[in-house]
């Protein structure tokens, strides 16, 4: 027994001495990794069991000038929604780019260093986007109608000096659409859009007619290009948003205000995003008087964002020659509708002469501004400023040559 005891001690005595060894050798490896002054990138963990496991850490990459991918897109649409970026998005970081983000970091405390730091990373996340008001900054219908002038056969006339009334900071590549709600009436109020190659339509027009917009009532008349007096008229037209059977997007409208008034600055709009590639800040804003259920016109305003190549903002008169509107209801009296009769129609042949003369030139109207050329009818060229206008007589073919393009509208 004394024996079995004293070796019991013995076995005791080393266990000690070899803790005693390996706690001393881990601590000296443990104060050794320490007084290196490397940071460690590793962070440890505690398991069920008390064991400590290690972590890599994961390391923020800064964004800047020449990076590319979806980490700049996300950056770009976020900074752009922020009203900071101007230019496109288009997912590489170039000059655009930095200056929005130097512009971010001064108006955030930042340094204003053009490079997305963690810092900056986390400033532009967090940032809180103010959500689009589509009236902020429209006139009231009074403050409109005080500037329109009186219909004296033109089917618009410019207003506030034919320059929208958008603020800066509402200027942005991040294409939206909104629709503004009913009024107590049921009547439309304000669209507004970023119109870009994200909103254009990519399916056929569809059907309308279920919509009975306020004042609704319809009546045939001689003299109207289609015989009706109304038509569903798009605030924000269908060739910009492809936006079909929304009864916040659609008024009582006549065919004159339609074809005459709103549809050449639609087109230009649809146009010049078709060409660029470019965004449009556009809103409509159907103006009634009082209770009347029937707008009296509808103030459209359009500005280009990344140049200055479409600025407009004019009053299109809801009006129809020959025709007397009662505007509090929708109303009519004008010229009696007849029937018309399906007369088989013949299409004389041209003389020998006139195509002689077609082959050796046309009548056409260039757009310098646009690099355009339509027939001298296009409903484009109403609305073309005279310095951007030039006349020419020549063939298709030496216009393509000369190096300007035939309208999408017109097809000369």
């Amino acid at each position: 027994m004394k024996r079995k005891g004293r070796g019991c001690c013995s076995t005791l005595l080393w266990i000690t001495i070899a803790i005693c060894i390996f706690g001393a050798f881990g601590s000296s490896v443990k104060n050794e990794k320490h007084s290196t002054g490397v940071e460690s990138t590793t962070e440890s963990t505690e398991s069920d069991t008390d064991s400590k496991v290690t972590v890599p850490k994961e390391e923020y990459k800064p964004i800047q000038r020449g990076s590319t991918g979806d980490s700049v897109i996300a950056v770009q649409k976020k900074l752009a929604a922020l009203g900071f970026l101007k230019s496109a998005v288009d997912g590489s970081f170039g000059p655009g780019t930095e200056q929005a983000v130097k512009d971010f970091q001064n108006a955030n405390q930042l340094e204003a260093t053009g490079i997305i730091d963690k810092a900056t990373y986390d400033a532009i996340a967090s940032a809180e986007v103010k959500g689009h008001s589509a009236s902020a900054t429209v006139p009231s219908a009074e403050e409109i109608l005080a500037q329109v002038e009186e219909y004296s056969g033109k089917p618009f006339c410019d207003i506030h000096n034919d320059v929208p009334y958008f603020a800066d900071e509402e200027m942005t590549t991040v294409a939206f659409e909104e629709y503004g709600d009913l009024d107590s009436l049921g009547r439309c109020t304000t669209a507004y859009a970023c119109v870009g190659p994200e909103t254009l339509p990519d399916q056929p027009r569809g059907e309308i007619s279920e919509i009975k917009p306020t004042g609704w009532k319809n009546v045939r008349y001689a003299g109207i290009d289609q015989d009706w007096l109304y038509n569903r008229c798009h605030l924000i037209g269908f060739q910009l948003t492809g936006e079909d059977a929304n009864e916040k997007n659609l008024i009582t409208g006549t065919r004159y205000m339609n074809v005459e008034g709103m549809e050449p600055y639609e087109q230009s709009v649809a146009d010049y995003v078709y060409e660029t590639g470019y965004h449009v800040m556009y809103r409509v804003t159907p103006v009634f008087e009082g209770d009347n259920l029937v707008a009296s016109g509808v103030l459209m305003e359009a500005r280009s964002v990344e140049d200055p190549v479409i600025q407009y903002c004019v009053f299109c008169y809801n009006v129809q020659p020959g025709v007397t509107i009662d505007y509090r209801t929708g109303s009519s009296t004008g010229p009696e509708y007849v029937e018309k009769e399906k007369v088989l129609e013949i299409v004389p042949t041209e003389p020998e002469d006139t195509q002689v003369s077609r082959s050796l030139g046309q009548d056409y109207v260039v757009n310098t501004n646009t690099d355009k050329f339509h027939y001298p009818g296009c409903a484009s060229v109403s609305q073309m400023k005279d310095k951007n206008r030039m006349d020419f007589t020549g063939t298709r073919e030496e216009l393509i040559a000369m190096g300007y393009e035939p309208c999408k509208n017109c097809n000369p």
